[in-house]
């Protein structure tokens, strides 16, 4: 009988330790939510209002060929590509104000139209987002031999012009998410041509020591999007993006966004 009433005992202190725990635990989870500290929730949050805390998002672009969308049938490109998913996914309206992108437009062009072309320094000040691709000019030239060395020897200069259009761009809106899209290696089944693929990484390294010191800029990786399979992504002159292939970018695109 004193075994027992001594078990009894044992087992009573047992669950009245466990009730106390419990209750401690939920009133702390409570807290935890009605009382958030800690940096990670207000991170997360601050992250998620970008594209919500405005009446509209306006996106404008420059750049080059791929700006543009050449070789998409649907004339989409990957900036209307980026407008629709937004528009799929925020509640405000998206909008793209002006794309100013040239097809072969060199860093240096892209550059003097800062300073020179009509209606493109009020458009970046108005921006929300500010899509760009640029580079591939300055090292790639359609129609001539395909050679590695020579476009590692056009990077340095491509690479001064780059800066300066982006402190041009940070001058006229700090506030404005720029997205720069980086270049993938429309040579890369060329396997007679070695040295192809280190050349375009070279150039992205160099963008992204570039873009590096803004908080403001993200580079938009592309090269791995196409690594495998790229003549099902290019259009008919193997070497811009199709349908598919923008839609792609344009998918990338939006998750960094979101």
């Amino acid at each position: 009988m004193g075994k027992s009433r001594l078990l009894w005992r044992f087992i009573g202190l047992v669950s009245v330790i466990g009730t106390i725990i419990l209750i401690t635990g939920f009133i702390y989870a409570v807290k935890s939510v009605v009382f958030p500290s800690g940096g990670f929730v207000q991170e997360v949050v601050e992250e998620r209002s970008f594209l919500g805390n405005e009446d509209s998002v306006e996106i404008v672009a420059l750049g080059d060929s791929l700006t543009v969308g050449f070789g998409d049938s649907t004339g989409k490109g990957y900036v209307k590509g980026v407008q629709e998913k937004l528009s799929q996914n925020i509640e405000v309206p998206v909008y793209v104000v002006a794309n100013f992108a040239q097809n072969g437009f060199t860093t240096s062009q892209i550059d003097a139209d800062l300073d020179n072309r009509q209606g493109i320094q009020e458009a970046i000040r108005g921006a929300d987002i500010i899509l760009m691709t640029a580079g591939g000019n300055d090292l790639f030239q359609m129609g001539e031999e395909i050679e590695p060395s020579v476009f590692k020897e056009r990077i340095p200069n491509a690479q001064s012009n780059l800066k300066r259009i982006f402190e041009k761009i940070n001058s006229l809106n700090p506030n404005a998410r720029v997205y720069y899209i980086g270049l993938y290696n429309p040579y890369i089944e060329y396997k007679d041509i070695r040295g192809t693929s280190l050349a375009v990484q070279d150039w992205n390294s160099a963008v992204f020591e570039v873009v590096e010191p803004y908080d403001n800029v993200t580079f938009v990786p592309t090269f791995d999007l196409f690594q495998q399979n790229i003549d099902r992504f290019l259009s008919s002159d193997n070497y811009h993006l199709n349908d598919e292939g923008y839609a792609r970018v344009a998918t990338r695109l939006t998750m960094l966004m979101e």
